[in-house]
């Protein structure tokens, strides 16, 4: 095709000094090739929108070249006031878009002939790896030949067919469709390309409504009717795949059965067509029509249920992992970032460390447990320079104050200071939460040799423990 006729660019664009400037460089030895006009074609990036989202660069730009075009507008690349002195549009067929404007299908002289031209579009998307791509999208013109949408009803009727995954969403596939048409969006003439687009262009799922109308007006009424809570009625169907489908299993196997669907088809018997179908059986909806199909449209889509799938959203920046394995029991999660080494754990009371360790009725972390935070921390800090031998001494410890767990969860956050090579200092605090930040201990954490004989065999303690003592006794003791 003539560059000429090409008047948008959706260049890959990252807006850096020396990419672009070979980017255009590339766009513009192909079109000098056949023209030197200048400035005539448009030029942008989503990036600039949206950033850049690496392997999906090249969908968003088509997505945002087919937005372009289904509403006839140029959109704006943003934040291109400033242009790149290393580029010379004014030598080039580009003009940045920096306004929204209508997208106007050029007017273009060739070879002595001067017409209007679609709106055509070429897309640039670059990978990493030294892939590129281009891609000419031009736009779809209806050529206004309506003889297959007159031809596409069964006797001057459509056939409404839609399902969904449950009867909820059923009824709110419905709603939608209703909504659709009462705002005007599908008409008596196109009621054929609808009721063809929902019997091509969407999946058959397990709840299944089907209806015959000869007007929009109809087809709406059957549907408020549905959606009002009412049931089957004339020319309205309603079906389960799940619940006939043994009985459709014994048909299918029955050669004579496809046939006679087939026959019902091509007679115009469609209210038993529609009958089978809300009960799961497969129906061929391209033998109604024939050659003359209707041309699909643009319905409401699958109402989908919007659950929330995401991890719950939690103020506090240590609960933000709540979703993740936890490294440890008391030190749940690494929260470093450029500021320094640390780690956080949520504390509930309902810890078995927590809630049978009570001093003066509150439920109080032991010392010993902060001693196991550091530890762990520790551990986990050093594990690059760590092996089977190496363990984590303590020394310099410091208990400050309690930690006491009483009516809402507490969270702990465990700090970690490089001191000297192998020697790290700990803090075991809340990290500042409230109105001022508390210190619960702290100390040295250092790398050591850890020799085989200093290990402690649980084991063998386990076994000299032949004695049951309950925790009441114990408590009472």
């Amino acid at each position: 095709m003539h560059p000429r006729t090409v008047s948008y660019i959706e260049a890959h664009g990252t807006g850096t000094s020396l990419g672009d400037p070979i980017e255009i460089a590339g766009l513009q030895r192909a079109f000098q090739v056949q023209t030197e006009e200048k400035q005539y074609c448009a030029i942008g990036s989503a990036k600039s929108n949206i950033g850049h989202l690496e392997s999906a660069a090249g969908i968003a730009g088509l997505t945002k070249v087919l937005l372009q075009m289904r509403h006839g507008e140029l959109a704006p690349s943003l934040h291109a006031e400033v242009l790149n002195p290393h580029i010379d549009f004014g030598t080039t067929p580009f003009r940045v878009q920096r306004e929204l404007e209508a997208w106007m299908r050029p007017s273009v002289t060739l070879n002595g002939q001067t017409r209007e031209y679609p709106r055509i579009a070429g897309l640039s998307s670059f990978g990493a790896g030294g892939s590129n791509a281009h891609v000419i999208v031009e736009e779809y013109r209806n050529p206004g030949d309506n003889a297959a949408d007159e031809a596409a009803t069964v006797g001057g009727t459509a056939l409404i067919v839609l399902s969904a995954k449950n009867g909820e969403r059923l009824r709110e596939q419905a709603k939608r469709l209703l909504s659709h048409i009462q705002a005007g969006q599908v008409t008596d003439g196109q009621l054929a390309a609808a009721a063809y687009t929902l019997q091509v262009g969407r999946e058959a799922l397990e709840e299944r409504l089907a209806l015959m109308a000869s007007t929009a007006r109809e087809a709406a009424e059957k549907l408020e009717h549905f959606v009002n809570g009412g049931g089957e009625t004339e020319g309205l169907y309603c079906g389960q795949v799940k619940r006939y489908k043994e009985a459709l299993a014994l048909f299918r196997a029955d050669e004579d059965m496809e046939q006679a669907v087939e026959a019902w088809m091509r007679k115009g018997k469609v209210a038993k067509v529609l009958e089978l179908w809300v009960k799961g059986w497969a129906v061929d909806w391209r033998k109604l029509y024939g050659d003359k199909r209707p041309q699909r449209m643009s319905l409401p889509t699958y109402p989908f249920a919007q659950e929330r799938c995401w991890v719950p959203e939690i103020g506090d920046a240590a609960q933000a992992g709540a979703g993740l394995a936890a490294l440890h029991p008391l030190v749940q999660w690494n929260t470093s970032d450029f500021a320094g080494q640390s780690y956080a754990a949520v504390l509930t009371g309902e810890e078995l460390v927590l809630k049978d360790h009570r001093v003066n009725g509150k439920k109080m972390l032991p010392g010993v447990a902060q001693l196991e935070m550091a530890r762990a921390a520790a551990t986990d800090a050093a594990k690059s320079y760590m092996d089977r031998r190496t363990g984590i001494r303590l020394r310099n410890v410091t208990w400050l104050r309690g930690l006491t767990v009483e009516d809402a969860a507490e969270t702990v956050r465990i700090a970690l200071t490089l001191e000297a090579e192998g020697a790290m200092k700990y803090v075991i605090g809340n990290g500042g939460a409230g109105s001022e930040e508390v210190v619960y201990s702290e100390g040295m954490a250092e790398l050591a040799e850890q020799p085989e004989r200093e290990q402690v065999k649980l084991e063998a303690i386990r076994g000299r423990c032949g004695r049951k003592v309950s925790k009441e006794a114990c408590y009472a003791a």
